[in-house]
């Protein structure tokens, strides 16, 4: 006999119209990387029963003005959990009708596609000794202020204290030089999290290089009574930042937007880690699959065009070795971060810095990250990988590779399974990064990459599986 689904808003069981089924079709996350997919079900039809209709808040009646159009909801079979996510309230008559969706887009609220810059941050107060900066670390102090060569910061009137490098630092002491803090990446992260209510976990987050990752500026404090946050950021929304991050290290990154945690793992560690699921016995011998028409990956950074020094080597695109772009087969990554040069060990930039001093507050400065060091000292590289895409010490080789090889030797499956809710309920705490299981199956001998997972509701036990052969 066949089992059905059965939806809960707000924790309430609620009166589906007799005979009306829907398609949950769940996304793995991780095989995209400008738009993370969540889950979706369209065509939720709930009758116009007295139940419904205070639950909704009697969306419908004519005195009701300003009602909730958006439910958090629960797909459930025989009182255990299948997915969880948000419902949007469609036009209709005779009963509500409703679309489940993730609704990642609002997964950082109102600040999700706001700038960077515009953001009210806050004011950090200059500290007692600028020399005390050299000590903070990004969840104590949160910024710091590494020497940075860059002899054209001042285009015109340059003060006479300027010897051409921010943040000069001497003999244990920093100079009167200009000065520019530095911001670490995870204290900004820590900052979108406080407004915006979302945590961070993951691999990602909780390693030693993400906390030495800082965003470079080239705003100065001249003439500031206190470092305005904001103003040290680039005009970059807080979506294109996760996502930016996500080009950049190749990071598998999970929405609960229930809990409101952002999970920030490494794709590379899912092509070596444990498989834990096993789907030979729900499924067909597999005999035939599909071959992807894919080319290769091209690989680029935004390089800030401001530096006179962006065209160095360090900022070269990517292609895979022998890719040729036949029939537009080729994957493009662009991200829209990228570095700074380093000459003679000390990161170099020729670039007009943003100043009260010789009207340069209307210069601009692109995305750029740089790595902490210690002390007042920076650099693009970190554990022998430097922010760059090609070379034994690049992004692609560290971070890259397997999913390069991955993608290159595409093969796909759409076959049907008979999965039941407990498996759906798997697969789908996976995709939101509640559970450690990797989104990989093992089925006769192959291990797969799930794509796409499909169940009609009132046939939960038979599903269609898309997944990528490993």
């Amino acid at each position: 006999m066949a089992t059905k689904f059965d939806v809960l808003i707000d924790g309430e069981r609620v009166d589906l119209k007799v005979g009306a089924g829907f398609d949950l079709e769940l996304k793995n996350p991780v095989l995209s990387f400008d738009s993370p997919a969540g889950s979706f079900a369209a065509g939720i039809s709930l009758s116009d029963s007295a139940r419904n209709r205070a639950l909704l808040g009697n969306i419908g009646h004519p005195k009701v003005r300003g009602a909730n159009r958006l439910f958090y909801c629960e797909i459930v079979e025989g009182g255990n959990l299948v997915d969880k996510g948000y419902v949007k309230l469609k036009d209709g008559q005779g009963g509500f009708d409703f679309d489940f969706v993730s609704n990642l887009r609002e997964f950082f609220g109102q600040y999700q596609s706001k700038l960077l810059s515009e953001i009210d941050f806050g004011v950090v107060s200059f500290p007692a000794s600028w020399n005390s900066v050299t000590s903070y670390t990004w969840n104590s102090g949160g910024f710091c202020m590494p020497t940075i060569v860059n002899p054209d910061f001042y285009d015109k009137d340059k003060p006479s204290t300027y010897n051409g490098k921010v943040n000069d630092y001497v003999g244990g002491a920093y100079t009167v030089s200009t000065k520019v803090p530095m911001f670490f990446l995870k204290d900004i992260l820590k900052r979108i999290g406080v407004l915006s209510g979302v945590s961070f976990v993951g691999d990602f987050w909780d390693s030693a290089m993400a906390g030495a990752l800082l965003v470079y500026n080239t705003k100065s404090l001249d003439g500031e009574t206190g470092i305005v946050v904001r103003k040290h950021l680039p005009e970059l929304t807080v979506a294109e930042l996760v996502l930016s991050l996500r080009k950049l290290y190749d990071l598998a990154l999970y929405f609960d937007v229930k809990r409101k945690v952002l999970r920030m793992d490494f794709v590379k560690d899912i092509f070596t880690g444990p498989v834990t699921i096993d789907w030979t016995r729900y499924m067909k011998k597999i005999k035939y699959g599909t071959m992807a028409n894919t080319d290769g990956l091209e690989m680029k950074f935004a390089v800030d065009s401001g530096d006179g020094l962006s065209k160095d080597v360090l900022f070269d695109n990517y292609l895979t070795d022998g890719a040729t772009n036949v029939d537009g087969g080729r994957i493009k990554v662009d991200t829209a971060f990228s570095s700074l040069v380093m000459v003679g060990g000390v990161l170099t930039t020729k670039q007009v810095g943003v100043s009260n001093v010789g009207s340069n507050l209307d210069k601009k400065f692109g995305a750029r990250l740089i790595y902490h060091t210690g002390g007042a000292t920076a650099s693009n590289a970190f554990g022998g990988v430097m922010l760059k895409w090609a070379g034994t010490d690049g992004l692609i080789k560290n971070f890259w590779a397997a999913d390069e090889k991955f993608r290159m030797g595409g093969y796909w499956i759409d076959e049907l399974a008979a999965l039941g809710a407990n498996e759906v309920a798997r697969v789908a705490a996976i995709f939101r990064g509640e559970s450690d299981e990797l989104p990989i199956v093992h089925i006769d001998g192959v291990n797969w990459m799930l794509d796409r997972v499909a169940v009609k509701s009132e046939k939960s036990k038979i599903g269609v599986v898309k997944a990528w052969r490993i």
